[in-house]
């Protein structure tokens, strides 16, 4: 076990910009190459192309960070500055300029954000009506944003929703929150 979580900190350490062992990428000719000193991380410019080597990992992926990522994202959009290692440029830069000007945004609104410390297992109307309250409110939020119903929609929405089962849900949720948070 012990080597499994030293296997995974080199592999954070990636991400961080902190590891001893991928200074520039995992891999020298599969997600970066020198050139004139300095790694290149354009697969146009890597011999045979770019190969993840992430894909073949334990993890199977190289492991992201949301918030961090979202940061990277801002950082890299508003500054305009080359990505620094395989991992900016990879999971960051690649994506294109309409991703990372949306992970500016999504960024720039965290104070927004709401938490869900709901860690429960589903409440007896979550059991009954969870499916249904979700399917609708999926529905709703994309009709609202291809522009097939007004945004006055949502109001409808919240009453149709906390009728469906939605306010007994909430009780519930409250309920064992307040059970469980002398526990913390």
């Amino acid at each position: 076990m012990d080597k499994f979580f030293e296997y995974l900190d080199a592999i954070y350490g990636y991400i961080y910009n902190d590891s001893k062992y991928f200074k520039y990428g995992l891999f020298e000719g599969y997600d970066y190459v020198m050139k004139d000193g300095k790694p290149v991380y354009d697969p146009n410019q890597i011999p045979g192309g770019k190969i993840d080597p992430g894909k073949y990992f334990i993890t199977e992926d190289i492991p992201t960070v949301p918030y961090m990522l979202y940061e990277l994202a801002e950082e890299l959009y508003t500054t305009k500055r080359e990505p620094k290692n395989a991992y900016e440029y990879t999971k960051i830069v690649s994506q294109g300029e309409s991703y990372m000007k949306a992970g500016t945004i999504v960024n720039q609104q965290n104070q927004y954000r709401i938490v869900n410390e709901f860690t429960g297992p589903p409440t007896k109307t979550m059991q009954k009506r969870g499916e249904f309250l979700t399917k609708m409110e999926r529905e709703t939020f994309a009709n609202i944003i291809y522009g097939r119903v007004p945004l006055s929609a949502f109001d409808e929405f919240v009453k149709k929703w906390e009728d469906s089962g939605g306010k007994e849900i909430t009780k519930e949720v409250n309920e064992w929150y307040q059970s469980v948070k002398g526990a913390k």
